[in-house]
């Protein structure tokens, strides 16, 4: 049995996401990991999603490829992307990338549950 990349929980109707590794850089694992998150919104129905990336230290481009592409199938179907736990160094790269203008991006899980209230 393979380890699990991520964990998930649900509290109500917000579904949080959480990396279990450290960095996201491999690509086998980054399209895996997609491949959840889109089975969380197609096949689940999941419309309120938090990504967790509390202990990330470093993630490749084609995964925050992936969140965005997250993002946009939650958008047309009246749902919501919220990252959360974000490092320093990481929330540099994410500023970067124009991310944060696209997914908004907060401090914690609490926070993060408060903004679907």
């Amino acid at each position: 049995m393979s380890r699990p990349l991520i964990e998930i929980a649900d509290v109500g109707e917000v579904t949080i996401v959480r990396f279990v590794d450290r960095k996201m850089i491999d690509m086998a694992v980054i399209d895996e990991v997609g491949n959840k998150l889109n089975d969380l919104v197609d096949a689940l129905g999941r419309r309120n999603l938090i990504v967790s990336f509390r202990g990330v230290d470093y993630i490749a481009s084609w995964m925050i490829g992936k969140l965005l592409w997250v993002h946009g199938r939650l958008k047309k179907v009246n749902g919501k992307l919220i990252v959360c736990e974000v490092g320093k160094d990481l929330h540099e790269v994410l500023d970067l990338t124009g991310f944060i203008r696209v997914v908004p991006v907060v401090a914690d899980e609490t926070t993060a549950l408060g903004a679907f209230s």
